[in-house]
This record gives structure tokens, sequence and C-alpha cells, in this order.
């Protein structure tokens, strides 16, 4: 964990926490846990939380001690969203959350992302490989990438 310090010449202190990564990874692997299917959107959206965290990549070698390289990066949850339609018109929302690190390097990857597919405002279920199924199932394609809408 970090805490920096900004003072202002208006003498105030500002203080920032911010964390690692891996930390934000693991509270949003660890919340998928209280998810469940037929869930409103705005209830996940809650359990898994909507705010964006100012991260710090870098890897543990000997205790506490950071080793290099390090990367400041933002982490928005949900990360990014996007809608798609299957063959018979049905409309899914898609939003991804970071779980995963695949690479220190700085950059979030699809693959470091975990989908919740939404159809009608209820969780369908979520997961990489449900979305894959569900895209071979019903036949999904892209239709656009949108900002989460986090209201509640």
């Amino acid at each position: 964990m970090f805490l920096i310090l900004f003072i202002s010449t208006q003498g105030c202190v500002h203080i920032t926490r911010v964390v690692s990564d891996a930390e934000v990874a693991q509270q949003n692997k660890a919340r998928l846990a209280q998810l469940s299917m037929g869930m409103s959107k705005s209830e996940c959206l809650r359990v898994m939380g909507t705010q964006t965290r100012e991260a710090r990549t870098a890897y543990y070698e000997y205790g506490n001690q950071w080793e290099f390289p390090l990367y400041d990066l933002e982490i928005k949850n949900p990360y990014k969203g996007e809608t798609m339609n299957g063959k018979d018109g049905k409309s899914y929302e898609i939003v991804y959350y970071y779980t995963t690190i695949k690479k220190l390097d700085g950059i979030v990857t699809d693959d470091e992302l975990t989908p919740l597919v939404f159809e009608s405002d209820r969780l369908l279920g979520w997961g990489e490989q449900f979305l894959k199924r569900l895209i071979g199932e019903e036949g999904l394609h892209q239709v656009s990438l949108s900002p989460v809408q986090t209201a509640q």
C-alpha cells in the first residue's frame, strides 16, 4: 500500500491511497462470489463497485519491498462495457471487471477482465467461458462499445 501526500500552496494536505493492481484484481475476484444469476444490474454494480482506483503495478521478490518495473495505471470499475445482439434480436449488455493479472506491464488487456452478462437488466452469468458459450449458442456479435452507466 502507498500513501502519497500532496501539499498545496494553501497549506492543506491531501492524502491519496495508491493500491497495487493485484489488490484491485483480488477484491474484484472475491466480489464475484457474492453475485447470483438473476440479480439486477444495479445490484451487481453495488456488489462489484463502481469506483475508479489509482493503482501501481509491480511485483514482490523480497518481503514487502517493491521491485521494478513499476507502472501507474487507472483502473475503472467496471473497466469497460459493450452491447451485443444475438441472431434472434436479443440484446445483451456486458460489463467487464479487472480480476486477473497476466503480465506485469501496466496495461490492462481483455484476458485480464471478467465479463458480467446482462439481458433485460438481469444477470445471466459471468466469466469468459460463459460469454464464449453464449456467443456460440446465440451467435452474438458486437454492436457497440459503451461507457457503463453506473448510476444507481
